[in-house]
């Protein structure tokens, strides 16, 4: 069983096998103008002035696109099939005016076609609208939790987006901090000078090495022996350090100077050195 199509474009008329356009789906290449188009809407009816202007008065529509291979449509005059190719065919070679038949009769269209015309089903689209909002929310979510843990780097970063944070903290009884990494930190040119007896003057320069603000650190001294024994451990908060501010400006130096008292038992020997550490409580 043969069918005639006709090209949209140039309207050129063409015989086409089902085993065919059940291969490719219905798609075939126009051997005059190499235009592709689908050949189940394009089939004639049995009205002799269609094949006159190759023209079609009535078409079988497919709501769902087939797919992009193109089968070739038998020539006028041979019988051989040609097999399709993905995604370039041979062209299709148009009928001859001499070899039309003196009338077309509207075949109806084989089971494995008609399967093929069926629309999506509802349930179907309404399950991929859901499935693509659930997407959305969830990336949504994602995207709001790490908003949440990462607020204080954040705010570090991008500064104009600070007021904004605090504002979404407020319902969740949240607060933006300064970011707290004592790998920004750096402690230069420290001393410590004996002033008296149990009397000592600390000097340092804190530096923050980060392109960010970082919070102020604390830091601990520890007092040693000729033997690197501990003597005393004391630990100087940022309002011991008389700091101004809970941050450290990005890329600054922070120099400190303060004295205090530290008492060392009698029985304990003199104090002969000192560690300084930065950390975060």
């Amino acid at each position: 069983m043969r069918l005639i199509a006709c090209c949209p474009h140039c309207h050129t008329l063409f015989k086409v096998v089902p085993d065919q356009l059940r291969l490719a789906q219905g798609w075939v290449r126009c051997g005059q103008c190499d235009n592709v188009f689908d050949a189940l809407e394009n089939i004639l009816t049995s009205e002799t002035e269609s094949i006159a202007t190759g023209l079609p008065t009535d078409s079988v529509t497919l709501t769902q696109p087939a797919a992009e291979v193109v089968v070739l449509p038998t020539d006028s005059t041979s019988e051989h099939h040609i097999e399709p190719e993905l995604p370039d065919a041979a062209t299709a070679a148009p009928l001859n005016d001499a070899s039309l038949p003196a009338s077309v009769t509207l075949t109806e269209i084989p089971l494995f076609l008609k399967s093929a015309t069926r629309p999506r089903p509802r349930t179907q689209r309404l399950k991929s609208a859901v499935m693509g909002l659930l997407t959305l929310l969830l990336a949504l979510t994602v995207l709001a939790q790490y908003a949440y843990f990462e607020r204080d780097w954040i705010a570090a970063w991008h500064v104009e987006l600070k007021p904004v944070l605090t504002k979404l903290c407020q319902p969740l009884n949240c607060t933006i901090s300064p970011v707290e990494n004592i790998a920004f930190i750096v402690i230069e040119s420290a001393t410590l000078t004996k002033l008296g007896q149990d009397i000592y003057r600390l000097s340092f320069n804190v530096k923050n090495t980060a392109l960010i603000n970082v919070a102020v650190p604390h830091l601990e001294l520890t007092l040693t022996d000729l033997t690197d024994q501990t003597l005393v451990r004391r630990i100087l908060t940022p309002g011991e350090l008389d700091a101004k501010a809970n941050t450290l400006q990005a890329s600054s130096e922070w120099q400190v100077s303060v004295v205090i008292r530290v008492q060392i038992p009698a029985e304990q020997t003199a104090v002969m050195g000192y560690r300084l550490v930065a950390f975060y409580p």
